[in-house]
C-alpha cells in the first residue's frame, strides 16, 4: 500500500484537489481524519513507523462517516479493494510531517500552497467561514481568528 498524505492550510484548494484525486481508480481518499473524533490522537510527533503504518492501515478499515466524506458533496461509500494507494488531506495538525517523513521512507505528502493573499480572501467571502451576520472585522480577524475559535 502506497502512503501519501495531502497537507494544505483553509480555504485553498485542499478539498478540491481531493475530490480530483479521490477519482482516481487506485486511490483511497479520507478526509481530514486527525480532526475526526475517531482519529483525533492517532498520530503523534513521536508516532514510530509501525503506528504510521497501523494509521493507515485503519483509515482503509474504517466507517467513519466524517473521514469518507468527499468535499463537494460526494460520498466515499465505494472503496476500492484494489487500490494501491491511500490518501489523507488535512489543513491542520502539519507539526506531524516531520516525524511522518523521518520515520517512513516511502510516504509521499503532497504540500498545496495557495497565495497566501486569496486564501484571506476566500476565506473573508465564505458565509460559514468568516461570519459578517456576527458582524466580525477583518482586521481584527486575519491573523489568528479569535472568534472563529470561541465557536
Amino acid at each position: 500500500m502506497n502512503r501519501f498524505a495531502l497537507h494544505s492550510v483553509p480555504r485553498s484548494g485542499s478539498s478540491w484537489l481531493g475530490a480530483v484525486l479521490s477519482n482516481h481508480p487506485e486511490v483511497n481518499y479520507f478526509f481530514q481524519p486527525l480532526f475526526s473524533k475517531s482519529f483525533s490522537s492517532q498520530l503523534d510527533i513521536n508516532s514510530s513507523l509501525e503506528e504510521i503504518i497501523e494509521f493507515y492501515s485503519q483509515l482503509y478499515s474504517s466507517n467513519d462517516s466524517f473521514i469518507n466524506q468527499i468535499s463537494l458533496g460526494k460520498a466515499n461509500d465505494t472503496k476500492n479493494n484494489l487500490a494501491r494507494n491511500i490518501l489523507y488531506k488535512e489543513v491542520r495538525y502539519h507539526h506531524l510531517l516531520h516525524n511522518l517523513l523521518v520515520k517512513d521512507p516511502e510516504i509521499k505528502i503532497i504540500g498545496l500552497v495557495r497565495n497566501p493573499l486569496s486564501t484571506i480572501n476566500s476565506w473573508l467571502n465564505a458565509p460559514k467561514e468568516f461570519r459578517k451576520d456576527l458582524n466580525w472585522k477583518e482586521l481584527e480577524e486575519w491573523r489568528t481568528a479569535p472568534k472563529k475559535k470561541q465557536k
